[in-house]
């Protein structure tokens, strides 16, 4: 499945960025539904890269990450969020 970015102006007509957000969900359901995968990832990615991947996979990636960047500086909740203060 391609990414696809809309603009919040289609033929005249202005919209809320909610309503775009929940076209491009609906599109990358239906993609995932039928076994597609993406291209890209990232923050708008990120709520589709465990139902992709599943828990043990973006887990064992997390993991990857924690013991590279254990403050998660580098790119910091674009893909996992940092762990909680202690």
């Amino acid at each position: 499945m391609c990414g696809i970015e809309f603009s919040p102006l289609l033929e005249g007509v202005s919209y809320a960025r909610d309503h775009f957000q929940a076209f491009k969900n609906a599109i990358y359901d239906v993609g995932l539904d039928l076994g597609g995968s993406y291209y890209r990832f990232g923050g708008v990615m990120k709520p589709y890269i465990r139902r992709m991947f599943g828990d043990e996979m973006v887990n064992r990636h997390r993991a990857m990450k924690q013991s590279l960047d254990p403050a998660f500086i580098l790119n910091r909740g674009v893909v996992f969020d940092p762990p909680e203060a202690a």
